[in-house]
């Protein structure tokens, strides 16, 4: 059972609470209602059994200023959520993600600290239009940052962020219509620093991207790919790769990169 679990429709709220270990979540907010506010603020939380803060099913909401250590599942969780703000949050040593969304939509990470995370630092599945903006990810065990989308019309955006030593790629994208990709820092990535698989468009401009196992920057898909004014480092694969899906209308441009040491 959750520390505290608050379920019903309207406003849901908690907040400036201190919550130490237990079996479930630390805090649980549940929308029973087609219209439901879900706000989780300024908690201290630290090792829960379960997830740090889990919130299924609100229309809109926020999970902010928390502080979350060595929970026994993610740090934050988001089920089947819509149009929710996560940001402020200081999240270490969980055993999944640092910040999980499942089956949501319209969503924002932004100026969150995830350090240590073996099933990736920010991962997101979600459709509509997903931020991913100014995040410090480092230590995941499985991508940095990641948005997973499966709806037609989903954007899916990833601005400012810093992300080091990843042992899967260091940005990941796939199935959105849309992909930008601009003034991230990379590092250290297992795999590729920047990867984005089956995607419809993309614009991937002013990043830093440094010691990636494979490439630097790989896109697959069809629509306009932009590359541009990026700096590549050390990479053991290509700087940029770009393979166009079977006919799939095509067009890209690549200009002004830095690539060095390749």
């Amino acid at each position: 059972n959750a520390a505290i679990a608050l379920a019903g429709g309207g406003v849901l709220e908690a907040a400036d609470n201190q919550v130490e270990a237990g079996g479930g979540p630390a805090i649980a907010v549940a929308a029973f209602a087609d219209a439901v506010d879900g706000f989780v603020d300024r908690n201290t939380i630290a090792a829960p059994g379960s997830h740090g803060v889990r919130v299924a099913g609100v229309t809109s909401g926020r999970v902010a200023g928390n502080r979350i250590t060595d929970a026994g599942g993610h740090g934050v969780l988001l089920d089947a959520a819509a149009g929710v703000l996560v940001s402020g949050n200081d999240i270490a040593r969980v055993v999944f993600a640092g910040i999980r969304a499942r089956g949501s939509r319209d969503l924002t990470a932004r100026d969150n600290v995830v350090a240590e995370s073996p099933d990736g630092g920010i991962n997101l599945e979600a459709d509509g239009a997903v931020e991913v903006r100014g995040n410090d990810v480092r230590n995941s065990g499985d991508s940095g940052v990641a948005i997973v989308a499966s709806a037609a019309g989903s954007t899916a955006l990833f601005v400012d962020n810093v992300v080091r030593t990843s042992e899967v790629d260091g940005i990941f994208a796939t199935g959105s219509d849309a992909v930008t990709v601009t003034g991230n820092d990379v590092d250290n990535s297992g795999q590729t620093g920047i990867n984005l698989p089956a995607v419809r468009g993309a614009a991937i401009a002013g990043n830093d991207v440094r010691f990636s196992a494979q490439d630097a920057i790989r896109v697959t898909g069809g629509g306009r790919i932009a590359a541009a004014g990026n700096r590549l480092a050390d990479s053991l694969g290509s700087g940029i790769l770009v393979e166009a899906d079977a006919g799939v209308a095509f067009e890209l441009d690549v200009r002004g990169n830095e690539i060095v040491r390749q």
